[in-house]
């Protein structure tokens, strides 16, 4: 015999994992949880909403450093690690973006592949066998422009070549990465600016001109909108 709901009435059905014990072995392809059918089409059911709001840039970085294990086998294993570990407390106390630490080139580039309709910001190491240069080549083809990028280096002789690379940045203080990542804040609504007011205070400081054209802060995948349905990876 059917049961006619109440007016107002919330019916709800639930199945987790122990759902498998009475019908065998769980369909991983099916969908399980808890469902609520709410009778009448017309009636007040109290709820919380929550709007996402998506972050405008996030940040990728690269750095062989991110491995626990030593790199370098020698005293400089210790402070890179130190450096690193400031400065991604930094990020996540202070900085308005996600970031995602890579310590290998491989695991960089695939997930830059999976974020390539988003605005990323690079960063890098250059390590001893220009690495960090090698990253930056690949990650500028699957983001079809030559976009801004960070090189982190202790060796300030890294700079001979880095002034010379389109749309690059050198530092080997704190003082100017955090700079550069507040260049990206939700606050600032000229970024451009920002960030050439940073590079001109950067060579001043290391006595260099960088190599800047005037597209660094284009980003020709990006989608604002539309449904992830349409997205092509």
């Amino acid at each position: 015999m059917e049961i006619s709901p109440k007016k107002n009435e919330i019916n709800f059905a639930y199945a987790d994992n122990a759902f498998d014990t009475i019908h065998g072995e769980l369909d991983k392809t099916k969908f399980y949880g808890t469902e609520y059918v709410i009778w009448e089409s017309t009636q007040i059911c109290p709820f919380i909403a929550a709007k996402l709001k998506r972050k405008e840039y996030c940040v990728i970085w690269r750095d062989n450093n991110f491995s626990s294990k030593p790199v370098y086998n020698n005293e400089f294993d210790e402070i890179f690690k130190k450096f690193l570990a400031e400065r991604i407390n930094y990020i996540e106390q202070y900085a308005e973006m996600n970031i995602y630490p890579c310590e290998t080139t491989k695991e960089a580039l695939d997930l830059i592949k999976r974020k390539k309709y988003n605005k990323i910001i690079l960063i890098s190491n250059v390590g001893t066998d220009l690495g960090g240069k090698t990253f930056i080549d690949e990650a500028r083809k699957i983001l079809n422009n030559d976009v801004l990028a960070l090189f982190l280096a202790y060796n300030i002789a890294h700079l001979d070549w880095i002034k010379n690379y389109k749309n690059a940045l050198f530092s080997n203080e704190s003082s100017f990465y955090e700079e550069y990542l507040k260049c990206f804040s939700e606050k600032i609504r000229d970024k451009k600016s920002e960030i050439l007011n940073l590079k001109s205070n950067m060579e001043s400081h290391y006595k260099v001109k960088f190599n800047f054209d005037n597209k660094f802060l284009e980003f020709p995948n990006y989608k604002s909108e539309g449904s992830y349905g349409e997205l092509k990876f």
